[in-house]
């Protein structure tokens, strides 16, 4: 029978086969933009006290602590893989509070309340439960007054013609104060959290020691510390697992038969642990 060319079998005039119709690919629906309706802002990382930073010594400026972390969520039905997690175009700002109202620089200055990296792109990150998640991290903000205020952190996205950015949420911190350096406490041992995101490429400076820990040890009376160091080094000399003059270290539990004993000539062999030379 012929086919609906009028010609039998699947080859044309001449022999030559007929054009096979490409294959289509299913329609992928696309991905609309985000309304500020999806979106959801969440303080992970609540700033608990902050050191005033004085003008001029802004050397010596320490960040709130600990470095606040926010994280977002998008709940886009168009976007079920989450590609907003990959957006450049995603990114959030933040701005002091106080009595519910955005600080603004005094007047005839240029310099405003907080100091610092003022935005954050967005980071896809695994969260504590191994899943990823959106978060901005604010790891070096400074107040430059002293007082009881929040943070403002705002969302936006930026519009591909780079000049508009549409807002789509905001969310504000709990309380904290802002103290001189004779009030101030001392940086808080670094959260799981922060250690958790520093391990995945995120900036940020990490403490191992409580508060205050550190501060005692920069206290310590330098006399006190001389008295420390030679009672440990009369302690080695007295010890006599510790290099005994009269009773050399033994090799393998057994002590070597008819050897002696000398020392380097450093001066110091109690104090640096230098090894004896068997003659």
């Amino acid at each position: 029978m012929s086919n609906m060319y009028g010609h039998y079998g699947n080859y044309g005039p001449g022999g030559l086969p007929y054009s096979m119709p490409p294959l289509m690919a299913p329609a992928t629906p696309a991905i609309q933009p985000i309304v500020s309706e999806q979106c959801t802002l969440i303080v992970r990382q609540q700033p608990l006290e902050a050191l005033v930073n004085i003008e001029g010594k802004e050397k010596s400026r320490k960040p709130i602590d600990p470095p606040p972390i926010v994280e977002v969520v998008v709940k886009n039905p168009t976007d079920p893989g989450k590609q907003w997690q990959h957006s450049p175009y995603i990114f959030l700002t933040v701005a002091l509070l106080q009595h519910g109202q955005i600080m603004q620089p005094p007047p005839g200055t240029m310099i405003g309340p907080l100091m610092g990296t003022l935005a954050s792109s967005l980071h896809r990150l695994k969260d504590s439960d191994n899943v990823d998640k959106g978060f901005g991290v604010f790891a070096d903000i400074t107040v430059c007054t002293m007082g009881t205020f929040q943070l403002r952190f705002s969302l936006f996205e930026l519009q591909s013609s780079g000049t508009v950015a549409v807002f789509l949420g905001s969310v504000d911190s709990y309380e904290f104060n802002v103290v001189a350096a004779k009030d101030f406490k001392g940086m808080t041992e670094s959260s799981v959290l922060s250690r958790s995101f520093s391990d995945q490429g995120v900036r940020l400076r990490l403490r191992k020691e409580p508060r205050g820990l550190s501060g005692n040890k920069r206290k310590r009376d330098p006399a006190s510390a001389d008295e420390e160091e030679k009672s440990s080094r009369q302690n080695k000399t007295n010890n006599l697992s510790f290099y005994d003059k009269t009773s050399p270290p033994a090799l393998g539990g057994l002590r070597p038969p008819n050897v002696s004993v000398s020392y380097c000539h450093c001066g110091y062999c109690f104090q640096r642990g230098c090894l004896p030379v068997w003659g």
